[in-house]
């Protein structure tokens, strides 16, 4: 199955469509240290630019492909008959050039994640300016024609994936599924919940079934939780800064289930703060309030903030630290993404 993904960030849902089985032609994004990630990953050509450019970000993949094309194409030609007309040989080797960069282009899957800003509650003095990423998705539906196209958002979304982009997909042929799923019942330690819009050109079409879940059943394998997957948390000697003042480690039992949502905040610790005495209202709205509530840690390193998202040790982020936290928090869990992408290869 080969893949284009719009807004890739840093490559989560990239690294997880990969273990599924799916072969990364393209993946574009705007952010220069996400698309260095994904260039050492070596996942696919990375288009860094604007995905409302669908003609600019196609010319710029044509342009990264055309040189391999056209050495194949030499190397085929130099196979064929001696006697062929050797002025014929250029436009024949045009030719085939410009069929392989054509069929190389051809994508089976179109997986984006628009810019959640526009849906999401935790940016809501963010939402007059934010961009919508559905008529660039849109577009680019229109111009690769893919059989399968698959949109992850944010919780809130939900309403919109079941009103104007169930819509405009249907009239265009797809059949659509759409339902909130919860990385957790994916064996992510963390709870983050996301809309998952599945389309595909004339159905048949389905959602895949949650392998983990909070209870004891015979089909599902327990949740996978905050402290076993960062055994530092129950390390009090951790070199790490501890609090006892206010609600700090008063609920050590909070390492015994999945963390909250790890957000691009993640930078900036807790909300607690000796100011509001230590406490705060409401949540644990994300992962580092539930370090904090749990052993009075105030902050997660951005590592630990990359194990509860499910990347691995070895993930190779760019930039500065802020970068990594941003990198990690708009990721798509990697397990996730391979549940989704097994899912579309059982239906096809």
């Amino acid at each position: 199955m080969r893949c284009l993904e719009l807004f890739a960030g840093a490559g989560g849902a990239a690294l997880g469509l990969e273990r599924a089985g799916f072969d990364h032609v393209a993946l574009v994004e705007v952010d220069h240290d996400a698309c260095e990630a994904l260039r050492a990953c070596g996942f696919g050509v990375v288009l860094h630019g604007d995905a409302a450019d669908v003609a600019g970000r196609c010319a710029e993949w044509r342009r990264e492909l055309e040189p391999e094309a056209w050495l194949q194409a030499g190397d085929a030609l130099l196979n064929d008959d001696e006697d062929d007309d050797p002025d014929a040989w250029p436009l024949a080797r045009e030719a085939l050039a410009d069929d392989l960069v054509r069929q190389r282009m051809m994508v089976d899957v179109l997986w984006s994640s628009p810019p959640c800003p526009l849906h999401s509650r935790a940016n809501s003095r963010r939402r007059s300016i934010a961009i919508d990423g559905w008529p660039m998705t849109i577009a680019w539906v229109d111009a690769m024609r893919p059989e399968w196209v698959v949109i992850e958002n944010v919780q809130a979304a939900l309403h919109e994936a079941r009103g104007r982009w169930t819509t405009d997909l249907t009239v265009r042929g797809y059949a659509c599924v759409s339902a909130v799923l919860d990385a957790a019942d994916f064996g992510v330690p963390q709870r983050r919940r996301r809309v998952v819009l599945l389309a595909r050109r004339g159905g048949p079409v389905w959602l895949p079934e949650p392998t983990h879940s909070s209870g004891h059943s015979l089909y599902t394998l327990p949740h996978n939780t905050m402290g076993d997957a960062i055994p530092a948390l129950r390390c009090a000697d951790d070199g790490l800064s501890r609090y006892r003042d206010g609600r700090a480690a008063s609920e050590p039992w909070r390492l015994d289930r999945p963390s909250p949502t790890v957000m691009c905040t993640e930078v900036k610790g807790t909300r607690a703060s000796a100011a509001s005495g230590w406490t705060f209202s409401g949540g644990p709205d994300r992962a580092s309030d539930a370090a904090f509530l749990a052993v009075g840690r105030r902050r997660l390193t951005w590592r630990e903030c990359a194990t509860l998202q499910g990347f691995p040790d070895s993930h190779p982020f760019r930039g500065n630290i802020a970068a990594h936290y941003r990198q990690i928090g708009n990721a798509v869990p990697p397990q996730l993404a391979e549940a989704i992408g097994r899912a579309i290869m059982d239906a096809t």
